[in-house]
């Protein structure tokens, strides 16, 4: 079988993803207009507890009897029902993504298809008055320079760039009431946000902005990425990440020690005068080798041994950086007189950083990104949002499963030998010519979405974002990317229906007790 490469042409998806109707995709359900103004709760709970059952196994419990095995495995099959009549888990989460969709959208009191139109309208006014003010500065009388006119058009090309990115003030304060009614409508279904529990040792400047974030996600997600393991959150220069096992280790400034021995026939350690040593026995001996002073030949044997903090010396004559007052350069230098030469050392005890504890922890962490498309949002909420997504992909019990089962469906193509199968998108390069990061392409609003490493994907995360934060034109087609409704569908439905908890490997510390 040969692995076909993408063709847009021939993808399911290929459309322009424009939010015209309300449908599914090989899907036997059709959403009603009431959707809009009330929830079937009851509809969605079942489908989440569906959801559940097929994505764990049958026999849950050792301790099960023989007539339990049996319920629980009818209660799987009758749930892999259930589902493949809607088209399979990750279909059913769509199913209750439209919803919650709809549901925001009335909350909001917006459309997507407002916002879109708005937001087209705005690119054309701002490119008229673009074209207007370049017209006006390029006919200048007598090509003079003209302050007003320059920054007239310079104040209009900005404008017109933040138009066609969605980052016009217009723009981001619509996104903003889209994002709060779809919240608000997830709020509907089940409780939402809660405490993030963060490693005392997390960085002050991104503790508050990754508890934002945790308010986008369902409160027993939070409580469950709580009693997974200690979360350490960084704020550096770097591109953010999440690492889900990482050595934290604390080190401390301590004196760098010395370890000598004392051979036969030599003067002991102890006895002699030195800036640097101050030898004491430890009491302990070392096998080790030394030279008889009467053969000339190497002995072996057991020596005593004698230890000493390690000093730094700036001996009598050398040169050295003095301060003002003509001390060394530097910190904790001291004056030390020969006893027997009265000669001037300087001296200071020679330290170095030590591991003084290890605990294997959970890192997450801020990078250089910053996205403006969402009013009142940090500008940092993006990577926050995001990079918890990835938190929750290793602690929520099945959302990698329905992100695997979305990913594979919207990545497999017909196979060039055997139309009748599909197979997966080959890999192709995110940006570039660049093989560092590789994915495949489907139709997606960001290439990055079809990442796919071996224990997550970038579904949740990067549609999360895009949802609660505005990048990637809010999956609905504002800016300069393309709008992909069932992405924002099951995003929404993974949120509204995912649940349950991997296991940490040891216990928590005391401070997440």
């Amino acid at each position: 079988m040969t692995t076909a490469f993408f063709n847009p042409d021939l993808h399911p998806r290929a459309g322009d993803g424009t939010f015209t109707e309300t449908f599914h995709a090989e899907a036997s359900f059709t959403l009603g207009p009431a959707a809009a103004e009330q929830l079937d709760l009851d509809f969605i709970a079942g489908l989440a507890e569906d959801i559940r059952i097929a994505a764990g196994s049958h026999t849950v419990d050792r301790g099960m009897t023989a007539d339990e095995e049996e319920a629980a495995w009818q209660a799987y099959r009758a749930a892999n029902t259930r589902l493949q009549e809607l088209g399979g888990a990750d279909k059913a989460a769509i199913v209750v993504g439209e919803m919650i969709a709809a549901r925001g959208e009335a909350i909001a009191g917006l459309s997507v298809n407002e916002i879109r139109s708005a937001s087209f309208l705005r690119i054309d006014a701002a490119r008229e008055a673009h074209e207007a003010a370049t017209e006006a500065w390029t006919s200048r009388p007598d090509r003079l320079w003209n302050e007003d006119l320059y920054m007239a058009m310079a104040t209009a090309q900005a404008a017109y760039a933040n138009a066609k990115d969605g980052r016009d003030d217009d723009t981001r304060a619509d996104m903003r009431r889209l994002a709060d009614g779809y919240l608000e409508a997830l709020r509907e279904v089940r409780p939402m946000g809660g405490e993030l529990n963060l490693h005392p040792e997390s960085d002050a400047k991104a503790i508050p902005l990754f508890k934002d974030a945790a308010q986008f996600y369902p409160s027993d997600w939070v409580e469950t990425s709580n009693e997974y393991s200690p979360l350490l959150a960084n704020y550096g220069k770097k591109r953010g990440h999440y690492r889900d096992s990482h050595d934290h280790n604390v080190t401390a400034p301590a004196p760098v020690m010395s370890i000598t021995t004392h051979a036969p026939g030599q003067p002991a350690p102890d006895t002699v005068i030195s800036a640097k040593y101050d030898w004491a026995p430890t009491g302990d001996t070392r096998f080790g080798s030394y030279r008889d002073k009467d053969t000339n030949r190497y002995e072996y044997g057991e020596l005593p041994e004698y230890r000493s903090v390690t000093r730094e010396v700036i001996f009598p004559g050398q040169s050295h950086r003095k301060k003002k007052d003509g001390t060394p350069w530097g910190k904790d230098w001291e004056p030390w007189n020969h006893p027997e030469t009265g000669e001037l050392h300087w001296r200071r005890t020679k330290m170095q950083d030590r591991t003084i504890s290890s605990e294997r922890i959970s890192q997450i962490q801020l990078g250089l990104r910053k996205e403006h498309y969402m009013e009142g949002r940090d500008p940092d909420a993006a990577t926050a949002t995001h990079e918890l997504g990835h938190r929750m992909q290793y602690s929520v019990g099945n959302l990698n499963d329905l992100e695997r089962a979305f990913l594979l469906r919207r990545t497999s193509v017909p196979s060039v030998d055997y139309p009748e199968h599909t197979v997966q998108q080959a890999l192709e390069p995110v940006s570039g010519n660049s093989t560092k990061e590789l994915c495949r392409p489907d139709h997606f609003a960001n290439r990055y979405m079809g990442k796919d490493y071996e224990k997550v994907t970038e579904i949740v995360t990067m549609g999360m974002e895009s949802l609660f934060t505005g990048t990637n034109g809010g999956l609905i087609g504002v800016g300069r990317s393309d709008p992909d409704r069932e992405f924002r569908d099951f995003v929404l439905g993974a949120v509204a229906t995912a649940g349950g908890r991997n296991s940490h490997e040891k216990p928590l510390p005391a401070y997440l007790q």
